[in-house]
């Protein structure tokens, strides 16, 4: 027994002779008292938190995660037992290295838990799993197994789950709902439905119709090859109560429309779940839609063939520059080679084989200017445009040729001021130069956007209207017909 009165100045450091007089006056005032083996047997605190113990020997400073007490042991000895067992389990299955940070098939992890020894969920930013050790992984059958030891959240995790119950079911969110048996039982479950094949080998036996469902849907897939399988499907014009369907047979790709009884339509959901909610038309009592009336097909581009004066005669051309007709004539001189591997002249490919007419593209602040081909299109120079659009037309609409006007023009504007304000910081020479540009940029937007009206009320007036559509459609179901 220790005295906690008594107190010798000599024992201490700091009562030495260099400290002299250091506990002058200082008197011990702790009760008088002893400490013995037994005492410390019998403490009613926890050795962690330093909680009261209650008759239910449970620590009031140790609550779990799932709201519930702690129960401690007065001796400790289950405490003991307990690091036994778990320093067992890890020697048995040993634990995985992943931590916060490792890599995963996922990304790097942000949150790691161990289950059990050898079991670990992981989470990343996008998605997670599960990973086990190779002692554990060893328990998984070989046609489930990853050999990697990861099994994703979404489907493999079912894999973990069905053969180490146990320890997932004793996590704080799932023994309130699970048991051992009933989580291996679901999971096993799931396995059927995702995995079937590899279910299979694993167990020895084939799946019955019913035990599985992506093999009950690829079951009713292959039995209806060669019915009309719905697509998609919208109420019908002539009756409510029916639905206009629109179905494709696999075996041949061929497809129909059909009127099917709503009530009969929503019913797909019921009964054999390897329907997945799809729909066999029956031709015996669904009636068939006729064709719809198909687009006209889009012509081809009419090619146009132009015989070309001779050099003497061309150089004689009234309108045309010295400089103009020197330029045209080596366009015209050029050997070009197709795709077809074919080396051509544009003066051959206009003569002989003929073209679609001129085109131009913008380049910022020009237009860059071509001859259409059905392969493609050739440069040529402004000179040779101008000459060339004598006999060949302009393949741009009036739309397109406006747009692209105006949006050289606003390059141009926007070149000149450096897209600044021209009424501020410039001269007066520049800001007459730019606010000409400016005019002729507005002048050139009006007509684009006339252009453009003009191009959509065209367009408008060649489509049906949505009146139209509706007579058209509600003829249709009205001739529909059992398929002969």
């Amino acid at each position: 027994m220790v005295d906690m009165t008594s107190f010798d100045e000599t024992l201490h450091p700091r009562g030495q002779a260099t400290n002299a007089g250091q506990f002058r006056e200082k008197t011990n005032s702790a009760p008088s008292g002893s400490l013995t083996v037994a005492d410390a047997e019998a403490r009613s605190t926890c050795p962690r938190h330093g909680g009261e113990l209650g008759d239910d020997l449970q620590c009031e400073a140790c609550d779990d995660v799932s709201g519930a007490l702690c129960p401690v042991a007065a001796d400790f000895g289950e405490l003991a037992a307990d690091a036994a067992a778990h320093r067992a389990e890890i020697a048995r299955w040993g634990q995985n290295s992943v931590q916060i940070g490792s890599r995963t098939p996922w990304g790097a992890a942000d949150s790691v838990t161990e289950v059990a020894p050898g079991i670990n969920t992981v989470g990343t930013s996008g998605h997670g799993g599960v990973k086990l050790s190779p002692g554990r992984n060893k328990m998984i059958p070989l046609p489930l197994r990853n050999s990697s030891g990861w099994y994703e959240e979404d489907c493999e995790i079912n894999i973990p789950l069905r053969y180490f119950p146990a320890e997932f079911a004793a996590l704080p969110h799932k023994r309130d709902r699970w048991t051992p048996e009933s989580l291996q039982a679901d999971s096993d479950q799931s396995i059927k439905d995702r995995f079937p094949d590899k279910w299979e080998v694993a167990n020895g036996r084939e799946l019955e119709p019913g035990e599985s469902r992506q093999k009950d849907i690829l079951i009713w897939a292959k039995a209806h090859e060669t019915d009309f399988v719905v697509t998609s499907a919208r109420k019908a014009e002539s009756d409510p109560d029916l639905v206009r369907v629109t179905a494709r047979r696999k075996s041949d790709g061929a497809e129909g429309e059909y009127l099917i009884p709503k009530a009969e339509y929503e019913s797909r959901r019921d009964g054999d779940r390897g329907r997945d909610g799809r729909f066999a038309v029956d031709l015996t009592r669904h009636a068939q839609l006729p064709p719809a009336p198909k687009a006209a097909p889009e012509l081809a581009p009419t090619l146009h063939k132009v015989a070309l004066p001779g050099l003497h005669e061309f150089m004689a051309d009234p309108v045309m520059t010295r400089a103009a007709n020197e330029r045209v004539w080596g366009d015209l001189g050029k050997r070009w080679k197709l795709q077809d591997g074919r080396t051509r002249t544009l003066r051959e490919l206009v003569e002989e084989d003929g073209v679609e007419g001129l085109s131009a593209w913008t380049d910022r602040t020009r237009l860059q200017y071509s001859v259409s081909i059905p392969s493609g299109s050739i440069p040529i120079s402004k000179a040779t445009w101008d000459y060339l659009s004598r006999s060949l037309p302009d393949t741009r609409s009036e739309w397109h040729a406006a747009q692209q006007a105006y949006s050289v023009a606003l390059s141009k504007l926007e070149a000149e001021t450096q897209g600044g304000n021209y009424e501020v910081w410039r001269d007066e020479k520049a800001k007459a130069r730019a606010a000409k540009l400016a005019a002729e940029a507005t002048r050139l937007r009006q007509i684009s956007q006339e252009a453009y009206a003009r191009h959509e009320a065209a367009r408008k007036a060649a489509e049906p209207t949505p009146e139209q559509l509706k007579a058209d459609l509600l003829a249709r179901e009205c001739a529909a017909t059992l398929p002969a």
